[in-house]
């Protein structure tokens, strides 16, 4: 089986993580124990993806010192398309690399009229862009079938420097159900 290659958070870019959401869901809570292994880390949740009981049974896979590391992360829950802008814009020179978790979440939310959520996506996407220039900053987002998607992930690309797409690891032919 390939090893996992993490993506870094040292550069000064915006990075985009793209994956199936159950890959997300097992991926995230291992890559930010290594990010908080190298410093601190700024994490807005906009999908309630933050588990921290297993992002701290990550650090302890790779450290003793659990509470040293957890202190290393500052969590922000945001749960409207509203709250991800108004975080955005409310984060005056950050210090520390910033990582959004579901980032498209929030902006599948029906109540707010779809040309609403897009110029909020969008001017969330210029904070984000604009960040990057002072600190390392990545989203997640995971495939979805909403019908907003796959526009909205190209307009995440068109503002991303990079894009670390994951799949899915195959399941192994000789596995067996029963």
């Amino acid at each position: 089986m390939n090893e996992i290659q993490y993506p870094s958070l040292s550069e000064k870019r915006l990075l985009l993580l793209n994956a199936p959401r159950s890959y997300l869901h097992n991926l995230m809570p291992q890559l930010i124990a290594r990010l908080a292994l190298k410093g601190e880390l700024f994490i807005i949740d906009a999908g309630n993806a933050f588990r921290p009981y297993t992002i701290a049974r990550e650090i302890r896979r790779l450290t003793e010192e659990v509470n040293p590391l957890l202190e290393n992360i500052k969590l922000s829950r945001v749960f409207t398309c509203y709250q991800v802008l108004t975080r955005l814009e409310t984060l005056d020179n950050p210090r520390m690399p910033i990582l959004v978790l579901d980032l498209l979440d929030m902006f599948y939310d029906e109540h707010t009229s779809s040309k609403e959520r897009e110029r909020l996506l969008r001017k969330s996407l210029d904070c984000l862009k604009h960040l990057s220039q002072d600190v390392p900053v990545a989203i997640s987002c995971g495939v979805s079938k909403n019908e907003n998607y796959a526009g909205w992930i190209a307009a995440v690309r068109q503002y991303t420097d990079e894009v670390f797409q994951l799949e899915q690891a195959p399941v192994p032919e000789n596995y067996r159900f029963f």
